[in-house]
């Protein structure tokens, strides 16, 4: 998908992760100026974090300003046969802006039709 939009794929090269860790990174990268890296475990080829800017709206004065944000991903756990992280720790700017940690995954659950089904009216949402 990410090629028929006309984005390129580019090796970074190694970052350091930590003490005594490194990541490989990769880059893509779309004609609209939007890029994304993402960084796996140069040992274990673990998917490490995920980098991009982001456009906001500043809420004090309403201006679109542009953040680095973040997401690290910590304690790949194995379940049904998929490895996924466990926590997920999201920052903005260099700030930790949140942390995501699971109980429980499942994955290829049935999921009934009427979740997608939109009310006809507002009351119907309760």
């Amino acid at each position: 998908m990410w090629r028929k939009e006309g984005a390129k794929l580019s090796y970074i090269g190694r970052r350091e992760a930590g003490l005594a860790k490194r990541n490989e990174t990769v880059r893509l990268a779309y004609p609209d100026g939007f890029w994304i890296e993402y960084e796996f475990g140069a040992k274990d080829g673990l998917p490490a974090k995920i980098i991009y800017m982001r456009k906001r709206k500043n809420m004090d004065n309403g201006e679109m300003e542009e953040a680095l944000e973040e997401d690290r991903l910590a304690k790949p756990i194995t379940i049904d046969g998929i490895l996924a992280p466990w926590v997920i720790d999201h920052f903005i700017a260099g700030k930790q802006t949140s942390r995501t940690g699971y109980e429980s995954i499942e994955y290829n659950k049935p999921v009934p039709d009427s979740l997608f089904t939109k009310p006809a009216t507002i009351k119907g949402l309760k």
